[in-house]
């Protein structure tokens, strides 16, 4: 018995050796770990009727890309409301017919701006918007855009530079149309 007691202690002591943790590893470029911050936006697809011809706003950022304008959702806003101060803001436009809802588009991204990097889940909510013929745009220059064009309505596809919003701007195409047959 004696010669088995010093073998049952044995695969004990063996069994701890086993179960101890390995060394973390130590990355230079770790995953996240945290939870992405959550981000909620709203914007607009503004169109106006010009001359006959049916054109939409597009606006080009700093990167080079054109799209529609946004920005975030400020507390107790709605999202139509944070659509109509952000559209203000990014193009000087006052004056718009609130049209339909058009959706949604969400996307995750990493923000490098302000301190460490962080991942980010961003929901952006569109609603479709008329303005006046002669609306005109007055950029900020605060707001990262440094152009804005009215696009022809057999062009808005082609000058879209963001895959995900193709669905929104179909939508927004086929409720124009709509409007004008009735």
């Amino acid at each position: 018995m004696s010669a088995q007691q010093p073998q049952q202690q044995s695969e004990k002591g063996e069994g701890k050796a086993n179960n101890q943790r390995k060394p973390k590893r130590h990355f230079r470029h770790q995953p996240f770990k945290s939870r992405p911050v959550r981000q909620t936006s709203a914007g607009g697809i503004i169109f106006r009727r010009n001359k006959g011809r049916v054109e939409i706003l597009f606006l080009k950022r700093e990167d080079g890309r054109w799209t529609f304008p946004k920005g975030k959702q400020q507390l107790g806003e709605s999202y139509v409301v944070a659509a109509i101060r952000e559209i203000r803001e990014e193009t000087g436009i006052a004056h718009l017919r609130f049209v339909a809802p058009l959706g949604y588009t969400a996307f995750r991204y990493t923000e490098r701006h302000q301190g460490p990097a962080k991942p980010v889940a961003k929901t952006i909510h569109f609603f479709l918007f008329e303005a006046p013929a002669e609306a005109q745009v007055h950029l900020p220059g605060s707001e990262g855009i440094v152009d804005a064009s009215w696009v022809r309505a057999d062009r808005a596809f082609a000058t879209l530079s963001y895959r995900n919003m193709d669905r929104l701007l179909a939508k927004a195409m086929r409720l124009i149309v709509a409007e004008e047959r009735s």
